[in-house]
């Protein structure tokens, strides 16, 4: 007979290994039971904070906190999540009990990771900024959770107000070393300017036209003078020849200076010299020239006497020498007087050329400093204006009515656990259970080697089996299999004491209370 194995077979193998996959899933499932139920509940306490945008236009006031909110946020986060900062709350909410006598280092770990901060970012702006965000906290104590998270969040607010305020007065400060310092640029610059023009303020470029005009002026004048003393010295000579003429005249008379002539004889004399000359020289000859204007002034000391009732003589001296000789003295004085103007005039003209001479490269180095003056100038009027937009800013900041945190829903006490998930836990342990039952009938029927059936024996043999004779248990059997079934169930309740004893001990009894007992027992 062929035997294969079919449904009978493993019937028959179910009911021989009932109690090798029923007493491990009892036992499996038991424990996974326990377990889930003995596990310590996780809640997890949620705020969500927004980030609001500036409430006054930006074209208006612009902030000096720059970046996007999730920067700001992990930045933020960093300085939040200090060490010490994290212990004082630990400290604040007795978090972690178990773990006091444990290193502050594993208890600041273990703070961090039952932590997490989600973003939610501005899907319109390719998550390119986050418009809010979550904070949340894991621990068993629900109430604990929540105030922690509350804790958090205040925390997360005030600082970033705080270094929203503080970066804001950093920049203004900044902004005020370098105004306060090109002021003093500035002021030295302009003090350096004032100085120069008061050195070279003669030679200002400002001033060129009027000393050109001066020199011109000065030129004219001195123009003007050179004709007069070539007048001066022309009448100088023609007096001179007049005296000459009136003296040779006297000694011509035979009087030695004692004839006196009248003015229209000395007229008279004058022209009889002028015919004398005009018989030598031109009409051009400074002589004849001279003799022309000692005629026309002799003409008029005649007509002048024609109207004197005092007489056409004088009786003291010679009065035609006397006059020449008054009339040269005083040309001499206007030469002396005209040549004094004349020296003067030269050194003005001297001095107007060294000053325009000089006044180009004066101009020169007045325009490196003006130059320098009003980069300066420039550059702390452009500091002095962000200065006020800085502090405009700041006073954003001051007054929260730039970007900043609002808490849009404070943590609330949570009501369900977020760990264990009782239903997926309870579908696991039965899968377990059943894993676990299946697999120690398997093992046993395979580690059994005693022949069953038929198809078994001719598998061994080879040969067909001519019958088949049922086993006869005989006592000693019953004894083995009773023995097997209590060495079973022993240790079944053996591994359920111990895992009862075990969960019980290490989730609800505080260790250091068992290890006291276990010292007195």
């Amino acid at each position: 007979m062929e035997q294969t194995l079919n449904i009978s077979a493993y019937l028959a193998i179910a009911k021989r290994r009932i109690w090798y996959g029923l007493i491990p899933f009892l036992l499996v499932l038991a424990v996974a039971v326990i377990v889930i139920n003995a596990l310590p509940p996780i809640y997890r306490a949620s705020a969500t904070v927004s980030v609001e945008s500036q409430q006054i236009p930006e074209h208006f006031v612009q902030s000096t906190v720059v970046g996007y909110a999730d920067q700001r946020i992990a930045y933020i986060q960093e300085r939040v999540m200090t060490s010490q900062r994290l212990l004082d709350i630990i400290h604040k909410f007795n978090l972690f009990p178990k773990l006091h006598d444990k290193p502050e280092s594993v208890l600041v770990a273990k703070f961090r990771d039952r932590i997490s901060l989600d973003r939610i970012l501005n899907p319109a702006a390719g998550g390119g900024g986050a418009v809010a965000f979550t904070l949340s906290f894991e621990y068993r104590d629900p109430n604990a959770a929540a105030e922690v998270v509350n804790t958090l969040v205040s925390v997360f607010l005030e600082e970033n107000v705080k270094t929203r305020t503080e970066r804001a007065a950093e920049t203004t400060g900044f902004l005020k070393q370098e105004s306060e310092r090109l002021g003093n640029q500035v002021a030295a610059m302009d003090a350096r300017v004032a100085e120069y023009k008061q050195k070279h303020g003669n030679a200002l470029p400002e001033h060129l036209d009027m000393h050109i005009n001066m020199l011109h002026a000065a030129e004219s004048s001195l123009g003007n003078v050179e004709r007069d003393i070539t007048a001066l010295e022309g009448d100088r000579r023609s007096l001179e020849t007049q005296l000459a003429t009136v003296s040779s005249l006297l000694s011509a008379a035979g009087v030695a200076g004692a004839l006196t002539l009248s003015p229209a004889q000395q007229l008279a004399a004058l022209k009889a010299e002028l015919l004398r000359k005009l018989a030598i020289y031109s009409p051009a000859h400074p002589d004849v020239k001279n003799l022309r204007r000692s005629i026309a002034l002799m003409e008029h000391e005649v007509a002048v006497e024609s109207h004197d009732k005092a007489g056409a003589n004088s009786t003291a001296g010679n009065p035609a020498r006397s006059q020449i000789e008054t009339q040269i003295q005083s040309v001499e004085a206007q030469l002396a007087s005209l040549r004094k103007e004349r020296t003067k005039l030269h050194a003005k003209i001297d001095s107007l050329h060294a000053i325009i001479i000089e006044t180009p490269q004066i101009e020169r180095g007045l325009k490196e400093l003006t130059r320098d003056y009003e980069s300066a100038l420039t550059e702390y009027n452009g500091i002095s204006e962000k200065r006020r937009a800085a502090q405009l800013a700041e006073n954003l900041e001051t007054e929260q009515k730039a970007e900043r945190f609002v808490l849009l829903e404070a943590a609330k006490v949570p009501s369900v656990p977020i760990w264990p998930n009782k239903r997926k836990s309870y579908a696991i342990g039965i899968a377990l259970s059943l894993g676990s039952g299946v697999g120690t009938a398997y093992l046993a029927e395979v580690l059994d080697s005693t022949i069953r059936g038929p198809a078994m024996l001719m598998s061994v043999l080879q040969h067909y089996p001519l019958a088949v004779i049922p086993f006869i248990e005989c006592s000693a059997d019953l004894r083995r299999q009773r023995f097997r079934w209590v060495w079973l169930l022993s240790a079944a309740v053996i591994v359920l004491v111990l895992a009862l004893a075990i969960i019980l001990f290490y989730y609800y009894q505080p260790l250091d209370i068992l290890e006291k007992l276990l010292q007195v027992v």
